[in-house]
């Protein structure tokens, strides 16, 4: 099921960088999802002066004491199952973020297990280039 509803925000990123961190976060939910009935969602919505972007799957998600690895280059896993990743989608859309002023953080999904990926850009007033003050 296919559903947009997405708030109108303007947010400074290069239409290649927004591009680069949708395609690899959802690559990365659709690779680790429940493979019989799995469930991905991306949700995104305006929290003060930030875009907020989430990205759910239903799979094994990361353990809390993983995560910080996970965000780093080329240090995949290497989670029992039948694909390995490059080990660089998760760390080059931190960089995307942290290049914009923004932050990204790996937590567990609202259902207990599958990740969750939350992801802040700064809205910008006006569409200027002004940093955003959460940052």
């Amino acid at each position: 099921m296919y559903r947009a509803d997405l708030p109108k925000i303007d947010v400074r990123i290069a239409e290649e960088d927004l591009i680069t961190l949708f395609e690899a976060l959802i690559d990365n939910a659709v690779a680790h999802h429940h493979k019989s009935t799995g469930k991905i969602e991306v949700l995104a919505r305006r929290d003060e002066q930030r875009l907020m972007i989430q990205i759910t799957d239903d799979g094994p998600g990361i353990d809390s004491n993983q995560r910080d690895t996970a965000l780093k280059v080329m240090t995949g896993l290497n989670r029992k199952c039948e694909l390995s990743g490059s080990g660089m989608g998760l760390p080059i859309c931190k960089k995307i973020a942290e290049r914009y002023s923004g932050v990204l953080s790996l937590n567990t999904a609202k259902t207990g297990s599958g990740l969750r990926v939350d992801i802040e850009l700064c809205e910008l007033p006006n569409a200027s280039h002004k940093k955003c003050e959460a940052f």
